[in-house]
């Protein structure tokens, strides 16, 4: 069951229950994020950019978050440095989404090391940074496999 910003924003409840058992809060200033406490979160890319910022948002919020990353280790590591130093849980998890096998693999992993995943954020994406015209058929292959074929990987 999902709530509308206006039906939270008009009822005098302090916390509301998605079906899923997800605790809503509101506040006075309006709607806050949904407590995560003991949820754990996927980020895929989670981080550089908007992933690493929704890493440490999730954590925040309590949930244990696992930072996939393909290349930058030491880019994953720091976000889980951020996040463990502010008090939170989290862990680098080296996977590439567009590698079935290998994506399998790294949820295989974080469900053993942090628990099952109640929240995937897709996150990950390639660009090529070409005009279509000037993009070869392999630059063109890379960026479907991650954006198009890795969500499903993740998310299937």
């Amino acid at each position: 069951m999902a709530f509308s910003a206006k039906y939270l924003a008009s009822t005098n409840h302090r916390r509301l229950s998605s079906s899923h058992g997800t605790k809503i809060k509101e506040n006075e200033g309006g709607i806050e994020m949904a407590a995560l406490d003991g949820q754990v979160a996927l980020v895929t890319g989670g981080s550089r950019g908007i992933g690493r910022a929704t890493s440490i948002e999730l954590a925040k919020h309590g949930a244990a978050v696992a930072v996939n990353y393909n290349v930058n280790k030491e880019a994953a590591d720091a976000t889980v440095k951020e996040i463990t130093d502010a008090g939170g849980k989290a862990a680098a998890f080296q996977g590439d989404i567009s590698n079935r096998d290998q994506i399998n693999a790294t949820i295989d992993q974080i469900v053993a090391d942090l628990g099952p995943i109640r929240v995937l954020i897709n996150n990950a994406g390639a660009t090529a940074d070409r005009t279509l015209r000037n993009m070869t058929y392999e630059q063109w292959d890379q960026v479907i496999d991650v954006n198009i074929n890795g969500t499903f990987n993740v998310t299937k």
